[in-house]
């Protein structure tokens, strides 16, 4: 999976951003909800077994994919597979990070400079 084939626009900021501007009653909003429930399972996940697990059809959810500007289910899968990868490098707080940054949100700023820096 080359990194230049990547999508300008992430595709889980895509998906999140449907969800959060959509309608729960939206069909896509339920596709994208639940890619995003079980999005571990998305790359390794068959066009069948997704639709089942949004209760419709695969033809939906290539048209979905479409919508998510991707050229085919098996694209979408590939973007995905890439964004978990990207964002598996990103910067991970534990429990107590998560703590420290809902106590004093400086903390996270402060982190960040020092993942930044490798401190």
């Amino acid at each position: 999976m080359p990194i230049h084939d990547y999508n300008e626009v992430d595709i889980l900021y895509t998906l999140m951003s449907y969800v959060n501007v959509s309608s729960p009653q939206d069909m896509y909003y339920s596709i994208a909800h639940t890619i995003l429930t079980h999005i571990d399972q998305i790359p390794s996940i068959s066009i069948n077994d997704l639709a089942d697990l949004c209760y419709t059809s695969p033809a939906t959810i290539s048209r979905f994919c479409k919508d998510m500007n991707c050229k085919s289910f098996v694209n979408f899968k590939n973007e995905i597979a890439i964004a978990l990868e990207i964002a598996r490098n990103e910067i991970h707080l534990s429990p107590s990070d998560n703590q420290n940054v809902l106590e004093n949100p400086e903390y996270l700023k402060k982190k960040c400079i020092k993942k930044r820096l490798n401190l």
